[in-house]
């Protein structure tokens, strides 16, 4: 977990998958389209209805695997057939100070997974490529590289019942479902129990952090900003933006590769030889400068 940002691991049982795909079905007679997940739901007593029986159905395996942990809330996320379904890289928001804190989702489908239905795929160790903050209008620092990083990803097939717990830093992403049939799961969010949670709001420039609840999740509209919530502080961010060379460096350890110079011969001297330690000296004084560090 530490090291890949993620684990695969046997949660609920035959019966547990049963009682919460029959709960989903009978709450929603009628197919829907895309990506559909109820804690989007405008209604706080449908999302808290659904959210106990999610909980009802996790609490045996969550005491099984987890210690001094507090759970937080979960939602049903479907994917229904069509491009509409497709989710692309994306790394989910800071919810906990993560200068000492991690926080984690754990994802269960409630059918076998495979890359015709959709499958969740993640970019293993991912989480630790770039401390940052990350908010609903918070700038991804991999927006330009997310299409890039799609060759990278490991897609996971899994059982019924099964989960993937991950960390909120991750890479992940899901495919279109090309079957008829829906590809249901769940989600839920967990941190430890000394954790508070936060909420990060990008505002005149500074990043504010607020205090944060599952209450303020269940009871305002969380892409509408703070609402109310108490500021902690302002913090200086200036919003990282990768490239696909700078994530090659990131991710796989690649140096950027130095352009050929091609040495200029003056034509009163056509016979000059180039020194090549004076070309790589004034190469790498041009990347020092670049990257701002040559003044």
């Amino acid at each position: 977990m530490d090291d890949e940002g993620y684990v695969v691991v046997p949660f609920l049982n035959a019966g547990e998958v049963k009682i919460l795909a029959d709960t989903f079905y009978a709450n929603h007679p009628e197919s829907k389209e895309g990506l559909y997940a109820t804690a989007h739901s405008d209604s706080r007593e449908f999302k808290q209805k659904l959210n106990d029986e999610i909980l009802n159905q996790f609490t045996r395996a969550i005491g099984e695997l987890f210690f001094e942990c507090r759970p937080l809330g979960g939602s049903y996320i479907v994917k229904y057939k069509g491009e509409k379904g497709v989710l692309y890289p994306h790394q989910d928001w800071n919810i906990v100070d993560e200068d000492y804190y991690r926080s984690f989702n754990i994802w269960v489908p409630l059918v076998d997974t495979t890359e015709a239905n959709g499958a969740i795929a993640v970019l293993p160790h991912s989480h630790k490529l770039i401390k940052g903050y990350r908010g609903v209008n918070i700038a991804d620092p991999f927006y330009k590289v997310n299409a890039y990083t799609l060759q990278y990803h490991k897609t996971l097939n899994m059982k019924a019942g099964e989960a993937l717990i991950y960390d909120h830093r991750l890479l992940h992403a899901s495919a279109v479902n090309q079957t008829d049939a829906p590809r249901l799961a769940v989600v839920f969010g967990i941190i430890p129990e000394k954790a508070e949670m936060r909420y990060y709001y990008m505002e005149n420039g500074k990043v504010g952090e607020y205090e944060n609840s599952v209450d303020f999740f269940f009871n305002h509209d969380i892409l509408k900003g703070p609402q109310g919530l108490k500021k902690i502080k302002d913090i200086d961010y200036e919003i990282p933006v990768v490239t696909e060379e700078e994530f090659d460096e990131l991710y796989l350890g690649k140096k950027p590769q130095p352009r050929e110079v091609e040495a200029q011969v003056p034509p009163e001297k056509p016979h000059r030889v180039v020194d090549p330690e004076e070309v790589n000296k004034s190469l790498f004084q041009r990347i020092m400068d670049w990257i701002g560090i040559g003044n």
